[in-house]
């Protein structure tokens, strides 16, 4: 037998906590006794009709934890994050210290602020896990940083492992680099083909052919453009990267 998907009830008098229905034991499913659409379990309010489905935020707190990695989350409305003080978030510990190392709001800009002072990502031959990226608070991304990195990118200055490194510069020197070469062969490529089109044009005897090629010049003539423009950004965000 197949499994049978539940649907939810279209009326019902009670009120609260979102409801599940099924007719078979493999999975089940939530959904809103408002509205009756599918919510998840640790939704407070459903999406759709604006209702509160969960029960109340003080007291609504999930937790996770992993025996293998550590990583453990809190999502509660009076739980504050102590990076950015956003609540009712995500709360992630870190792998090595398990104290809270960020949370979902700011885990993007985290990231981002540690790409300006470490150019290669770390491993700990511990802990299979990528450091650069992964669960860690700051100061203990700082503490393995400072014994794992041996160099600094001959371009930006920011540390690097110079075993993982091409020609001693960081990976996203290395890929500014790359996209700057890409685009400049697309645009050679784009020049070539215009100059042919030209040519055709003005040696083609049929006025009507003429256009055609004059056509398909000036549109890779707009490719050349930009192209140019590309180039020209990415060359700003390399030399931007640029040490003193």
């Amino acid at each position: 037998m197949g499994l049978v998907r539940r649907y939810p009830l279209l009326i019902c008098p009670s009120k609260g906590g979102p409801f599940e229905i099924s007719l078979c034991n493999q999975f089940t499913m939530p959904f809103c006794r408002e509205c009756g659409k599918e919510v998840q379990e640790d939704w407070i309010s459903c999406p759709y009709c604006s209702k509160p489905i969960g029960p109340p935020a003080s007291n609504s707190i999930g937790l996770k934890d992993s025996v293998v990695m550590g990583d453990v989350s809190i999502a509660d409305a009076s739980v504050e994050c102590a990076r950015c003080k956003s609540t009712g978030v995500t709360i992630t510990a870190c792998m090595v210290c398990k104290n809270p190392a960020f949370c979902s709001v700011c885990e993007g800009n985290v990231n981002k602020k540690r790409d300006t002072v470490c150019g290669e990502h770390h491993y700990d031959s511990s802990i299979v896990e990528d450091f650069h990226e992964g669960n860690i608070c700051d100061e203990c991304f700082d503490s393995i940083r400072k014994k794992t990195c041996d160099g600094s990118c001959s371009h930006c200055g920011i540390c690097i492992v110079l075993e993982y490194s091409d020609d001693g510069e960081c990976y996203h020197c290395i890929e500014i680099r790359e996209d700057i070469e890409r685009n400049e062969n697309h645009k050679q490529s784009y020049i070539v083909h215009e100059r042919d089109y030209r040519n055709w044009a003005r040696n083609n005897d049929d006025p009507a052919e003429a256009r055609e090629h004059n056509r398909k010049a000036d549109g890779h003539a707009r490719q050349v453009k930009k192209f140019s423009k590309e180039v020209e950004k990415l060359k700003k965000i390399l030399n931007s990267r640029k040490k003193a």
